[in-house]
């Protein structure tokens, strides 16, 4: 009977909490629809990723991170960014030997000028996934972002990994491109 009684006081309790959350952002609307209202630390995403990543690559492939702090956005999603990170991980270890190594760099890029075909002049996050594979021909490095395009011959792959990620980066109003 003590059990039971000590768990109703528990759900009045979490219910109460999350009803004063509700009150509270509603007397600050233009707290919850400041555009970095819901920002995370990117490196705080890699760094949580770690031992994923490592399992990711095996024994013989290091992972070299090279994470800045306090490097933040809000979209796409945390989960999404995770999403996203292994797949590109993913892609780098197919690409390497096994002596090989992936590195992630997550920075801050300031665009000054306005080019085509870059991010509009700003601060933006920089995520960047390289690895010391053998590289990719040209005609890869065009079509590698293409829904069902794979470099991964005789290999049970659908060639989807690099399109997603595209896609979620551009929706979240992000770049991605290629250098090999």
């Amino acid at each position: 009977i003590e059990q039971g009684g000590d768990r109703h006081r528990l759900t009045a309790i979490v219910r109460a909490s999350r009803r004063a959350r509700e009150l509270v952002a509603g007397l600050r609307p233009e707290y919850d629809e400041h555009p970095l209202a819901d920002a995370y630390d990117v490196s705080e995403v890699v760094d949580h990723l770690r031992p994923l990543l490592h399992g990711l690559l095996g024994r013989d492939v290091r992972l070299v991170l090279q994470a800045a702090e306090d490097v933040r956005i809000a979209n796409p999603s945390r989960e999404r960014l995770e999403h996203v990170l292994l797949d590109l991980v993913a892609n780098s270890r197919d690409a390497v030997s096994d002596d090989g190594a992936v590195m992630i760099a997550v920075d801050t890029h300031v665009q000054v000028d306005d080019v085509p075909g870059l991010p509009a002049p700003g601060r933006w996050a920089r995520i960047r996934v390289c690895d010391n594979g053998i590289g990719m021909t040209a005609d890869d490095c065009a079509r590698v972002f293409t829904a069902g395009y794979t470099t991964k011959p005789g290999r049970d792959h659908a060639g989807l990994g690099l399109a997603a990620v595209r896609t979620t980066i551009e929706r979240a109003g992000g770049l991605v491109t290629i250098d090999s």
